[in-house]
């Protein structure tokens, strides 16, 4: 078998973006290591045979570790992503363990009882690893997102559906991924605001998706506005009648690294004082792949408002501007 450090090292040193290498092959199971250099993104996969009997397996939202079964058409594949590159070193003695955990195992089922275990086992040397509390940056990031998502609770926008459109915590490349539309929010407290884009991908606009950036300006204070615990509270109220879209919130709040334990840490209160929205369209200023020389990845800038204004359009109801009506 493939040593999970040296191939990683292997990806990191060759000019390719994206690379899928075999770990190995046994009990019918096979196991990759795939890299995104565009995305940045590392992933450990096992490729289970369409028949396995996955119904039980259930999927982790980890506030640093997201696992997925995904189904295709010709086999199953289990997902492994870190969200935090820190604990790359953790990540791989983890997957090392699995496939040595798994390399006696007599059949796929065998294998995927045995991965839940590993999973188990694993999970609480995960959490202890990240700090159990937000950064000041993450914390506007996922209040934005919530002031977002609890608007359009308040305009009737399902529940369910938008859940499961919630990106953010996620690797997606935008933070709201709509049929009809996408969304990324911007959440700012400076004077003079800018767009912060962390990536190339982040505004590029694919066949005909519809693409906007919601720009949400705030004043921060400890005595007036919404606490981030405040507004967590009040989408879970109107969660608590889908049992499983609450749950499925709550893994995500883990994913992005909030903690209920640490509820007294965000005594920041946030009061939105302008919501701006604009749409990606041609000619908007941004950094595509498209644009970019090749091998050239990762790009992060920054926008001046200004230049915005041409694609400026009215923020009224946002379920309006998801549905295009």
């Amino acid at each position: 078998m493939i040593g999970l450090r040296d191939t990683w090292a292997d990806h990191a040193g060759a000019e390719q973006t994206e690379m899928v290498t075999s770990l190995g092959n046994w009990a019918g199971v096979e196991f990759f290591l795939n890299s995104d250099k565009l995305s940045g993104k590392r992933l450990f996969l096992v490729r289970f045979p369409k028949e396995t009997g996955s119904e039980a397996f259930n999927n982790v939202l980890f506030r640093s570790l997201v696992i997925q079964m995904l189904e295709f058409e010709l086999y199953k594949e289990l997902t492994f992503v870190i969200l935090k590159s820190e604990l790359e070193e953790i990540f791989i003695s983890f997957a090392e363990d699995l496939i040595f955990q798994t390399s006696s195992c007599n059949s796929p089922d065998e294998v995927l009882e045995t991965v839940s275990n590993v999973i188990f086992q694993w999970l609480k040397l995960f959490e202890r690893a990240v700090p159990n509390f937000l950064s000041s940056q993450a914390e506007k990031g996922l209040f934005g997102e919530l002031y977002l998502f609890r608007t359009l609770l308040w305009e009737d926008y399902a529940p369910r559906d938008l859940e499961a459109a919630w990106e953010g915590p996620l690797w997606g490349d935008r933070d709201f991924s709509f049929p009809t539309a996408k969304l990324e929010i911007k959440l700012s407290s400076a004077k003079n605001p800018t767009l912060k884009i962390t990536s190339e991908r982040q505004l590029e606009v694919l066949g005909d998706e519809r693409e906007f950036i919601i720009l949400y300006q705030v004043d921060v204070s400890r005595s007036v506005g919404d606490l981030l615990t405040d507004l967590i509270d009040e989408i879970r109220i109107i969660l608590a009648s889908d049992l499983s879209t609450l749950e499925r919130f709550n893994m995500k709040l883990l994913a992005y690294g909030y903690s209920d334990d640490e509820r007294t840490y965000y005594d920041k209160r946030f009061s939105v004082r302008k919501a701006s929205a604009y749409q990606i369209t041609d000619g908007f200023p941004c950094i595509t792949p498209a644009t970019l020389m090749p091998g050239i990845f990762n790009v992060g800038y920054e926008i001046d408002l200004s230049v915005c204004e041409p694609y400026k359009i009215e923020y009224s109801k946002i379920s309006i501007l998801i549905n295009g009506y």
